[in-house]
Order: structure tokens, then C-alpha cells, then sequence
């Protein structure tokens, strides 16, 4: 009865050392758990500094490349020809810092110079059209006038044209008379002539005729 009770000190000797071997493997994986999980959290940081300084490197790129867009050819263009304006330009998400008070002052009155610049040419523009309106105005009245002058002079010509002929047509018309005056002239000349020549016959004949009649009556 006591050898059965009495548990084998072998056997018992082994199930400690199993039961040990046992723990130390639990023992070993959970250390081999930790240096894993250790391991993975370093690796986890390494991957995300990696990441964190890969993102760097292409927002310095992305910085970069705005710098060499700017510096592209448009550069030939003068900063007159760019629009003046106070607005913020954003590129790539990165607004640049907005332009000081004395550059906004320097600009605005650039702008009020340009402006009164532009009313200035804008007066004179306006002065020489005026001056080229009243010259053409004045060229237009003188057409007018002129054009009323030589109305005037060709019907004073054509008045004159008629008297003319008239004149002529009076100077014709004169003569005739003159030659018909001469020789009614000429006729009445003539027969006084003869009148004159025959009258003492006439009368010597009268005076023999008027006495004749006497003598028969008495």
C-alpha cells in the first residue's frame, strides 16, 4: 500500500523539469513576442521618418519648381506691363507673404501717376481734335463762302454777257438810225436846193397869174 501511495520521485523529477521546459518556452516566445513588437514599432518609426523625409524632399521640390517657373522666359517683360494689383498670388497651395506698406504706397502712386499722365494726353488729344474740327469748319465755310462767290460772279457774268449783247444789238441798231438821220439829211438838202432855185419862178408866175385875173375882172 505505501510503494503505491508513494509517487515515483522519477516520474515526479521529470514532470518538474516539463513543466520548467514548459514555462521557459512560454518564457522565450514572450520574449520573442517583445523583440518582435519592439522590432516592428522601431520599423514603423524608420518607415515614417523615411516617409516624413521623403515629403520634405518633394515640398522642397515642389518649392523649387515655382522658383524656376517664375524664372521662366516672361522675365523679358518689363514689371510696366504687369498689372499693378495688391492681390495675393497662391501657388502649389503656398501663399507668398503679402507685400509691405511702403511697396502698396510706391504702387498706388505709380498708378495716380500713370493716371494723370493718361488725362494729360487725353486733354491734348481732345485739343488737337478740337483744333482739327474748327479747321475743318472753317475749311467747310469757306467752301461755302467761296462756293456763293463764284454763284455770284458766273451771274454777273451772264448779266454781263447779255448786256453786252445788248449792247451790241443797241450799237447796231444805232447805226441804222444814224445812216437813215444822214440821209433824210441829204434828202432835205437837196430839195431846199431845188426849192431854192425854183421859188422866184414860182412867185413870177403867181404875180403874172394873180394879174391877169385882175385885168379880167376889171
Amino acid at each position: 500500500m505505501s510503494a503505491t501511495a508513494t509517487a515515483d520521485p522519477i516520474n515526479q523529477s521529470g514532470a518538474t523539469s516539463k513543466s520548467k521546459k514548459k514555462k521557459n518556452r512560454k518564457k522565450g516566445s514572450a520574449a520573442a513576442n517583445k523583440a518582435e513588437e519592439t522590432e516592428k514599432a522601431n520599423g514603423n518609426l524608420s518607415k515614417e521618418e523615411a516617409e516624413d523625409h521623403e515629403e520634405d524632399g518633394e515640398d522642397d521640390d515642389e518649392q523649387a519648381k515655382p522658383a524656376a517657373q517664375t524664372a521662366d522666359p516672361d522675365d523679358d517683360i518689363d514689371d510696366d506691363d504687369l498689372p499693378h494689383s495688391p492681390t495675393i498670388i497662391q501657388t502649389n497651395g503656398l501663399s507668398p507673404s503679402p507685400p509691405s506698406p511702403s511697396d502698396t504706397s510706391a504702387r498706388l502712386d505709380a498708378i495716380a501717376k500713370e493716371r494723370d499722365a493718361l488725362r494729360q494726353e487725353v486733354t491734348g488729344l481732345r485739343k488737337s481734335l478740337e483744333n482739327i474740327q474748327s479747321k475743318h469748319e472753317a475749311a467747310a465755310r469757306g467752301d461755302d463762302v467761296s462756293s456763293k462767290y463764284e454763284e455770284e460772279i458766273r451771274t454777273l457774268r451772264d448779266e454781263l454777257d447779255e448786256a453786252n449783247e445788248g449792247k451790241d444789238h443797241f450799237e447796231t441798231q444805232y447805226k441804222n438810225l444814224l445812216g437813215r438821220v444822214n440821209t433824210i439829211k441829204t434828202s432835205l438838202g437837196d430839195r431846199l436846193k431845188a426849192d431854192a432855185v425854183s421859188s422866184p419862178r414860182r412867185m413870177a408866175c403867181c404875180v403874172l397869174k394873180t394879174a391877169e385875173r385882175i385885168a379880167d375882172l376889171s
